[in-house]
């Protein structure tokens, strides 16, 4: 495995399934749920190198979950420092200004560039004391799968129509 066990927690299932496989085709392992108390479940069980948080989920808002993770709670033992992007439709700064105040490490608004996602997940890793990601690096520093999609399309990382169509208004 290349890149780390990513826990995606996102309430929009086609947004979630999206990034559940991209990240699996660029070596990530991949833990998803559409809960925040899953979520708390899943960071303190799994261990994971990094967490995309939604700021919106059915049961508490991502920003909760961020102080949660930050500030610990008792009887539950997750690591505090885990590396958290919020991933959010959200883009307002007060709601950009409150996710960094709650404790996340980078904020990404909807839509989103994929590669630009992964490539803000790389250096929150590389900054953080989780494991280092592979650096096999291609065009434009993509990589992995993100360089071979690349690779045909000058120095630009961009993943392809599905990417760019209606159906997957997420991604840009």
């Amino acid at each position: 495995m290349v890149g780390g066990t990513v826990l995606v927690v996102e309430h929009e299932a086609p947004v979630r399934a999206y990034l559940e496989q991209q990240l699996a085709d660029d070596g990530f392992e991949v833990l998803s749920t559409d809960r925040a108390t899953a979520a708390l479940e899943l960071v303190e069980q799994a261990r994971p190198s990094l967490v995309l948080l939604d700021a919106v989920l059915p049961d508490a808002s991502g920003f909760e979950v961020c102080s949660r993770l930050r500030e610990g709670e008792p009887g539950r033992a997750w690591d505090r420092d885990v590396p958290v992007i919020m991933v959010s439709t959200r883009g307002d700064p007060v709601d950009r200004v409150r996710g960094f105040a709650r404790g996340c490490d980078d904020y990404v608004v909807r839509p989103f560039v994929y590669d630009e996602l992964v490539a803000r997940m790389r250096a929150v890793l590389r900054r953080s004391s989780g494991p280092r990601l592979g650096s096999r690096r291609g065009p434009s520093g993509c990589s992995g799968t993100s360089a071979r999609r690349a690779s045909s399309r000058s120095s630009r990382c961009f993943h392809g129509p599905a990417s760019c169509s209606p159906a997957a208004p997420w991604v840009r």
